[in-house]
């Protein structure tokens, strides 16, 4: 997650091993990464002991930012060493720099909790400062030489004023781990309060009248907490339940130490590990990791590492021959690399074959843009003409081609087009592999996985991702990626939990063979739970199958509440395959059909018959049978941005997404015959039934007058013409630009329908681009600045009497369901394979606790508390 600029921290100490093991200690505990460096020793190699202040400035540069640096050293002269640091540093740092008389231990450990919460300077000082007083509490009346005297209480240890109770909701809990609330459970119990817009103060049960700053390592400390100790925890603001639905969680699995007692040994003694149960890891694998949510889940299984795919390296030109390669002697090398391009491409063309049969459009187009990486002419003339020119072999002359066209696209402005350098690396990936008579890397792999494994690696690919078997792999847990790359997209089709952005140990091979609980609702990975734990886990998962088998038997049944309001469930769909599908599962109609996907692969534009040809057997999915029947919403081609096409020459932008995109580039006259022709075919293609059709990336009214206007001339094209068509029709828009969102009573005067594209909402109004994985934990549909958008496209649609549905993927989401019903969506469309599951989603919730649940996230500060607080709502506590 993007975050403000957090203060520095520089251990420096005499000895560099010394300074090295504090600022690794600091960083583990304040569960890192964190902007933390160290500096000591004297000598070309560091290894004698003294400190040097050239050597400290530098490592107050490597962690300086606008908040601040922080420096603690351990004796006279690296004092006086970082205080010459802090003068040559005038003017060269971007903020203040402090040094503190701090314990070097116990103080940098408290910065680093501070430091990570995003305190600021006075605070992180502070904090450091007294840190000792944990210390001196304990160990009050130990020093034989004097006589016992109580400590001093802790700066960090705040007494409510005239022994007044602190406001807010209060809460109680008990601490069942070994040695109670030492350093890193209560780091831990300091960042999950910290993720949360409260105040908190905590004390001992037994003894009341001193509170703590719930916020504060050393007040947590101070308090001396034991296990079998009962903490009483108040917290006051509007993310109050959140906060202690957190803590809940947290308490109730153990803070994630070895030697817990689980919550449900309460009843009575130890609980038994159950028959057949899966391997545990080996003490101290690790505690909870949390991540963000790529697909949404639950997996329970055996982590399985797989080895990081292969970055291309622009080696450099080879040397260049005396003559240049005779013709017959360049195709002859460049043989073995056409067949290799020849047999990859058409394995990926299979593959969207095969999941085009399966009705998943997203990972067919995936496999489609691959292919046709492999397919541009420039990868063939580029090692033609190394061949003929330099001293090199095929493979050689292959990868620097590849490695030149990937480092193109990461230097390219726009952050989605920068992304597509992962698929020409994995695609030239599979071509090497194939060239090197190697085995093919993913597939292969992945085929040897135990069944039921969580995958672990650094980044999926989008050809590990493709090859992935259901029946096999039972969730991911990635360190890189986003929920918007093609791998995540395509996890998302096979219904496999997902988390990314998890800061998994070096290499991942401490989790290999571990059993684990993934949860991709939560944005969770939880190496070697409890027994407690997996028996929760396994069943929810029981509960889900059940839910799931039972829409399966009556697919017809339409979406309800809990209270049997009625809410439907559409699909969807880009193909006849997905239409199929979605009428097959029991979608009452398609609410998005995905024009556009007539043109990704065409190497022209589809005239108005072909248009129409393409059209008629997914609308043929969804016979109109009533008057009560929806009508399917056909988009109209949402060109631009994330979508290049052979067909077209676009214009070159420097932000595509801020450009010439949907209901833009339609009304530009360069493309005007383009809109007119597809007009024309979905009118046709209607013919006989009703339809509606909306409009993508509208921001002004005048953008739905204007193809309004175009509409009535089509029909009266068609009319003169004596051509059958759908008239009238249903006119809408996707609500997925802010401006439309703040414009909404305007634009719904226009309108009869909105359907909320959450995909490009949240990254317009989060201003984080959705395939950037730099920015991922901003790009979360789930934050308040998101659903406040939704409140406000609701509350026009609602005034005018017009329905709005959401058409993005918050629509599937489970955490997310709720809080839209809650914010007064009607109606969802969803991916064919989520329609059973969102029906049983739905069946659990009641409109009056989902509105009063949404005015309670609209209060929150960000996603993680959102979150919280709807597992809260759901009983869920892992």
């Amino acid at each position: 997650m993007t975050m403000a600029a957090r203060v520095g921290l520089v251990v420096v100490s005499h000895s560099r091993a010394l300074a090295e093991a504090v600022a690794r200690l600091a960083m583990a505990v304040g569960q890192g990464p964190l902007p933390i460096a160290f500096a000591g020793g004297v000598g070309d190699a560091h290894d004698a002991l003294g400190t040097d202040a050239t050597d400290i400035l530098d490592a107050m540069l490597r962690v300086d930012s606008a908040a601040g640096v922080l420096v603690l050293a351990d004796l006279g002269g690296a004092l006086l060493a970082a205080e010459t640091a802090l003068e040559l540093a005038e003017g060269q740092l971007a903020g203040p720099a402090r040094l503190v008389a701090a314990p070097l231990v116990e103080g940098a450990v408290a910065a680093a909790v501070q430091i990570g919460l995003g305190a600021d300077l006075d605070t992180v000082a502070r904090e450091a400062l007294g840190a000792l007083a944990p210390k001196q509490a304990q160990l009050a009346g130990c020093d034989a030489a004097a006589p016992p005297s109580p400590a001093a209480p802790s700066a960090a240890v705040q007494q409510v004023t005239d022994g007044a109770e602190p406001p807010g909701i209060r809460e109680r809990f008990r601490i069942d781990i070994d040695h109670g609330l030492h350093l890193r459970p209560a780091a831990a119990l300091v960042a999950t309060i910290g993720r949360f817009g409260a105040t908190a103060w905590l004390r001992r049960a037994d003894a009341p009248g001193a509170w703590g700053d719930a916020r504060s390592l050393n007040a947590i400390a101070t308090l001396g907490i034991d296990r079998g100790d009962v903490i009483e925890m108040t917290a006051d603001g509007a993310d109050a339940p959140a906060l202690l639905a957190a803590v809940r969680a947290l308490v109730a699995r153990g803070f994630g130490e070895a030697g817990r007692t689980p919550a449900a040994d309460a009843a009575g003694g130890p609980a038994a590990t159950p028959p057949g149960d899966l391997p545990a890891a080996s003490a101290g694998t690790g505690a909870i990791l949390t991540g963000m949510p790529a697909a949404p889940g639950l997996a329970v299984g055996t982590l399985a590492v797989l080895a990081a795919a292969s970055v291309l390296v622009d080696a450099g030109d080879p040397p260049v021959r005396s003559a240049p390669l005779a013709e017959a002697e360049v195709e002859a090398a460049l043989e073995p690399v056409r067949a290799a391009l020849g047999r990859v491409g058409a394995r990926l063309r299979e593959q969207s074959r095969a999941a085009r049969a399966r009705a998943r459009g997203d990972a067919a187009g995936i496999a489609e843009a691959q292919a046709a990486v492999l397919a541009d002419p420039a990868l063939e003339t580029g090692v033609r003409a190394l061949l003929r020119d330099r001293v090199c072999d095929a493979v050689t002359a292959f990868r620097l081609v590849a490695a030149r066209l990937a480092a193109g696209y990461r230097a390219l402005a726009d952050a989605y087009q920068r992304a597509r350098a992962a698929d020409v690396e994995d695609a030239a990936g599979q071509v090497l592999a194939l060239l090197a008579r190697a085995p093919e890397p993913a597939p292969g792999t992945l085929a040897a996985l135990p069944a039921g494994a969580i995958l672990v690696v650094d980044k999926l690919t989008t050809s590990q991702a493709l090859a992935l078997d259901p029946a096999r792999v039972a969730g991911v847990a990635s360190a890189r990626g986003s929920r918007d790359a093609h791998a995540a997209i395509i996890v998302r089709g096979l219904g496999l939990p997902m988390v990314t952005g998890l800061a998994l140990p070096a290499g991942g091979s401490r989790l290999d063979g571990v059993a684990a609980v993934l949860d991709g609702d939560a944005g969770t990975l939880e190496p070697a739970p409890g027994p407690a734990r997996l028996a929760a886990a396994r069943a929810r998962l029981a509960e889900a199958a059940r839910a799931a088998a039972a829409l399966r038997e009556r697919p017809r049944q339409p979406g309800v509440l809990a209270d049997g309001s009625p809410l439907p469930v559409q699909a969807s769909v880009a193909s006849a395959a997905d239409a199929r599908a979605a009428a097959a599962g029991g979608a009452q109609g398609i609410g998005l059909l995905r024009t556009e996907l007539a043109l990704l692969d065409a190497e022209q534009v589809p005239d108005e018959d072909a248009q129409v040809a393409r059209l008629a057997p997914i609308l043929a999915a969804f016979p109109e049978t009533g008057a009560d029947d929806r009508p399917p919403r056909l988009r109209l081609f949402d060109i631009g941005g994330d979508k290049p096409l052979r067909a077209l020459a676009l214009p070159v932008e420097a932000n595509p997404f801020l450009g010439l995109r949907g209901v833009r580039l339609l009304a530009d006259p360069a493309f005007h015959a383009l809109r007119d022709t597809q007009l024309r075919a979905l009118l046709r293609a209607g013919a006989g039934r009703r339809i509606g059709i909306m409009i993508p990336m509208v921001a002004t009214a005048a953008e739905i007058d204007a193809i309004r206007a175009a509409l009535a001339g089509a029909h009266a094209d068609l009319a003169r013409a004596g051509v059958a068509h759908a008239w009238p029709l249903q006119l809408g828009i996707m609500v997925e630009t802010p401006a439309a969102a703040l414009a909404a009573p305007q634009l719904a005067a226009r309108c009869d329908y909105f359907s909320l594209g959450t995909n490009d909402l949240t990254q317009y109004v989060m201003a984080a681009e959705r395939g950037n994985a730099a920015v991922t934990g901003l790009a979360d549909g789930l934050h308040p600045a998101v659903l406040r958008a939704v409140a406000l496209t609701c509350d026009a649609a609602r005034a005018a009497g017009i329905p709005v549905g959401v058409c993005g993927e918050l629509g599937a989401d489970p955490l997310a369901i709720p809080l839209l019903i809650g914010l007064g969506v009607g109606e969802l469309s969803v991916h064919p394979a989520a329609v059973p599951v969102v029906k049983a989603r739905l069946a659990g919730l009641y409109p009056a606790a989902c509105r009063a649940l949404a005015e309670r996230a609209l209060g929150c500060t960000d996603a993680a508390a959102v979150r919280a607080l709807v597992l809260a709502m759901d009983g869920r506590t892992d």
